[in-house]
């Protein structure tokens, strides 16, 4: 028998190694990540800035096919191609927010503090030699050298909850790229990390269809205890949606409330069957679009509206109606009660102060020069708690300059992919008036 040929039996023994090391790896790298999300004695991410926003919402991979037309009922169209973007309505808001703050410049982060491989595979590289490509997908990039790097801060925090898996982690160094705060998300062992499965036409029209995920199982223990309740209540903006379950934006503005009282509260109501009516009691500005706006009427105020009815008056009605929804609760109301209604390329509608406003959109971009609207409504929710923690007494400039912001992201693919950040926007948007 030629002694340099391996044998069956020597073959064998090789792949059972190879998974020994396998799994080693798998079992390191959660470790690994799961200590530094909890910031154990392991982990020295340190604060850089006050966390001035937070936003709690839905984190999800969004899968994107892009067709020539929508398809109707029970028709199959071909898709120009498939990609794959970060999205979930939070976490668009999150990274809007966080590229208008000015932060410092700084190489791309990773999270791990801690990650080791065994034997000779000291990179990904290696575990792809010795361990297979499992392996080393599950490890990403991360080698021995990003042990205890700083995380930048740019006074945006995300209170959400993701899978433990590689979508998972995408988004944790996403998030980090972004300096965003991240101790505020939790982890699902059982449940894979939201996913939307969005179809988009050639015009920019899309459809959604949402599976919630580890969102869904985002509850009040990860939110009443350190760090989530710090962030909530030293916030100066608090954002939330309604893709996660809804009793969770409610305790999350109470304890915002209750830490801080000039705090603002933003509510985006999408999908608005299931809104928790006592919401009502804490949201200082209601953002949703007109056929939303009539929908919430008609849910909390029992009330129909004719189609006929302008905006102007849906959003007294529906101003009216957050009243009335929020005084059958004990706490009453402790929300301003604002409501801003966006209409695509027509003007925005504010009801703030006790008076209604037409706030135009302060750019417009041609119909041919549409690519993609997914998440442009998210862009704008993002904008808008960044300019109203710039100028909390001016909604109805803090509205027109959202507006200019988002309508940057509907020129290109993706979600926050196509956001824009305060670098490339021009000067006059960030000078106070």
């Amino acid at each position: 028998m030629d002694p340099e040929r391996p044998t069956h039996f020597s073959l064998l023994k090789r792949s059972e190694q190879a998974h020994k090391n396998q799994l080693y790896v798998r079992i390191r790298f959660k470790a690994s990540f799961q200590n530094t999300m909890l910031q154990n004695e392991h982990s020295e991410v340190k604060m850089d800035a006050a966390t001035d926003i937070v936003v709690v919402g839905c984190i999800n991979t969004d899968l994107v096919s892009f067709v020539p037309r929508l398809p109707s009922v029970g028709e199959t169209v071909f898709s120009d191609a498939l990609e794959t973007h970060f999205g979930g309505k939070g976490a668009n808001q999150a990274a809007q927010a966080a590229l208008l703050m000015q932060f410092r410049d700084a190489p791309s982060e990773t999270l791990f503090h801690e990650c080791a491989f065994s034997g000779s595979c000291q990179s990904a590289e290696g575990a792809l030699r010795e361990n297979g490509a499992a392996a080393a997908t599950l490890v990403d990039n991360a080698s021995l050298d990003a042990a205890k790097r700083r995380t930048p801060i740019c006074g945006v925090a995300m209170v959400g909850r993701v899978g433990r898996d590689i979508a998972g982690l995408s988004f944790i160094r996403h998030f980090h790229s972004l300096g965003i705060e991240t101790r505020g998300i939790s982890m699902d062992s059982d449940k894979r990390t939201g996913t939307a499965l969005v179809t988009v036409a050639h015009g920019g029209e899309n459809t959604i269809a949402y599976v919630p995920g580890a969102n869904a199982s985002l509850s009040r223990e990860h939110i009443t205890v350190e760090p989530a309740v710090s962030l909530l209540r030293n916030a100066k903006v608090v954002v939330s949606e309604n893709g996660i379950p809804g009793e969770i934006s409610v305790e999350c503005f109470r304890i915002a409330k209750e830490g801080n009282s000039q705090v603002m509260t933003i509510f985006t109501p999408a999908p608005v069957d299931r809104v928790n009516p006592e919401i009502c009691c804490f949201t200082d500005f209601l953002l949703c679009n007109s056929v939303e706006a009539r929908l919430l009427v008609k849910i909390w105020g029992n009330e129909s509206i004719a189609s006929e009815t302008n905006v102007e008056e849906i959003a007294r009605q529906l101003h009216e109606v957050i009243l009335r929804t929020a005084s059958k609760f004990p706490q009453g109301l402790r929300g301003r009660a604002n409501v801003v209604i966006t209409q695509g390329s027509q003007p925005c509608v504010l009801f703030a102060n006790e008076r209604i406003v037409q706030v135009p959109v302060a750019k417009t971009v041609p119909s041919e020069l549409v690519v993609d609207t997914t998440g442009a409504g998210d862009s704008f929710a993002g904008s808008l708690a960044y300019f109203l923690l710039k100028m909390p007494a001016s909604p109805e400039l803090a509205v027109s300059r959202a507006t200019f912001v988002a309508a940057q992201s509907v020129t290109k693919k993706g979600a926050a992919e196509s956001y824009t950040g305060k670098r490339d926007l021009p000067d006059h948007l960030f000078q106070p008036q």
